[in-house]
Parts: structure tokens; C-alpha cells; sequence
């Protein structure tokens, strides 16, 4: 199969914005007033696409496959270059040029985020508690704690979402926000307590997944609470 013009075009639309240097033009037959100038200087600049052994780029010949593979290796080479809707085009011209992709020794794979779908969520809450130093005596002063949670939402699909969050939760003086003298070691949730609340370290505090019905939400909701 034979694409007319596509060249030219796949260089205009991939010449990315974050690349701020200013290349000069390898090649001959590219007027500076042209169109495309920009674009194929850059994306030359970046070893994306090349010319032919004579100086020129012939942007108005017919390519074959397998030279259009060879752009979109060097483009999933660059990924982290691309925006959002640059990488979306990308995936589907891997997905199109599979067999020639393959034929170059290039393995095809769903093009994401170094950070995959994860999102993370931080929240620092200051909170002043009742703390009993001694329950025998009955003794009661107030004491100031932080609690530290990191959330992380994770969209498996346009449906399904994995929701997770750590937690800490420690004294500004180091000590334990609540004192574990009054806690009864047979609550099932007290017992959590006295297992590592309060000691400064990280402790799964939820893990839950949902399911959406209906119509496809673009974002997923924050239900992170107290």
C-alpha cells in the first residue's frame, strides 16, 4: 500500500511543542516558507525521520509500510515527548502497522503513562484529640496528632476503578495519639489500634473496587473521606 502526503503530514502533527529548540533544515527540496518547515526540521533535528541519500525529503512521494513503520518506531521510541493525543495516535498507528512493526524486530504494546493509569492523592490532616495519660486516675489533657494518608486511584477500564489508601498517624511529640493503657485488647477494632496506630508507620487503611453502570464517567470521584 502506497500513502501520498502522509509523511509530510505524520511530521507536521507529531512536531511536539515541548521541543523548544530551534533545528535548522536538513533538507533541500523544504522551502522555509513552507507549511511543514518547522515541522520536519524538528523531527529531523530528534532522528524521527530522515531524508534520501541525496539531501532532499520528497515530501509528496509515495512511501511504502514499511518506511511508515520506521517513523512510528522512532515515535513509540519517544513516547515520553508526546502529549496525550499524540501518544493516542501513535497506539493506533502501532496497532495498524503491527505485522510491519514486528518485521522490524519492534515489540508492540499499549502505549501509557510511565505512571500507568494510577492516580496519587496526598492529605495532611492535623487534628487535636482527647488522650487519658493514665486511665486509672482518670487524668485528661488534650494533645495534638498529624495524620498522613496517600490515596491512589487506579482506572483498570472506562468502568472499573481500584481505589486504595495508606495511612499514618503519630503525636507531635512522638508519642502515640491515643494511649493503648485504655484500650480493650478484645474490641476487634481497638485491637487495630494497639497493632500500630499511632506508631509513625504506613498501614493499609482501605483497598475496595467499583463498578460504574450506566454512562461512562471521564473522570473517576474522590470518595475519600474521614
Amino acid at each position: 500500500m502506497k500513502h501520498r502526503f502522509l509523511k509530510t503530514a505524520m511530521a507536521a502533527f507529531f512536531a511536539c511543542t515541548a521541543i523548544s529548540v530551534s533545528a535548522a533544515n536538513p533538507f533541500a527540496d523544504v522551502a522555509e516558507d513552507s507549511w511543514a518547515y518547522q515541522a520536519v526540521a524538528q523531527l529531523s533535528d530528534q532522528g524521527v525521520i530522515d531524508g534520501y541519500p541525496d539531501g532532499t525529503f520528497r515530501g509528496d512521494k509515495n512511501v511504502s509500510r514499511y518506511e511508515l513503520a520506521q517513523i512510528i518506531a522512532r515515535l513509540m521510541a519517544k513516547e515520553d515527548a508526546l502529549n496525550q493525543e499524540q501518544q493516542a495516535t501513535v497506539a493506533k498507528l502501532a496497532q495498524e502497522y503491527n505485522q510491519d512493526l514486528a518485521n522490524l524486530g519492534v515489540r508492540v504494546a499499549e502505549l501509557e503513562k510511565k505512571t500507568g493509569n494510577t492516580e496519587l492523592i496526598t492529605e495532611l490532616r492535623v487534628q487535636s484529640v482527647d488522650r487519658y495519660d493514665n486511665i486509672f486516675e482518670g487524668k485528661k489533657k488534650n494533645e495534638i496528632s498529624a495524620r498522613v494518608r496517600l490515596n491512589t486511584i487506579s482506572r483498570v477500564n472506562d468502568r472499573s476503578t481500584v481505589y486504595g489508601q495508606l495511612e499514618t498517624n503519630m503525636g507531635m511529640n512522638g508519642t502515640d495519639p491515643y494511649d493503648v493503657n485504655k484500650l480493650d485488647p478484645k474490641d476487634p477494632e481497638q485491637k487495630k489500634v494497639r497493632s500500630g496506630y499511632g506508631d509513625g508507620e504506613l498501614h493499609m487503611n482501605r483497598l475496595w473496587a467499583t463498578y460504574h453502570f450506566g454512562k461512562k464517567q471521564d473522570k473517576e470521584k474522590q470518595p475519600f473521606g474521614p
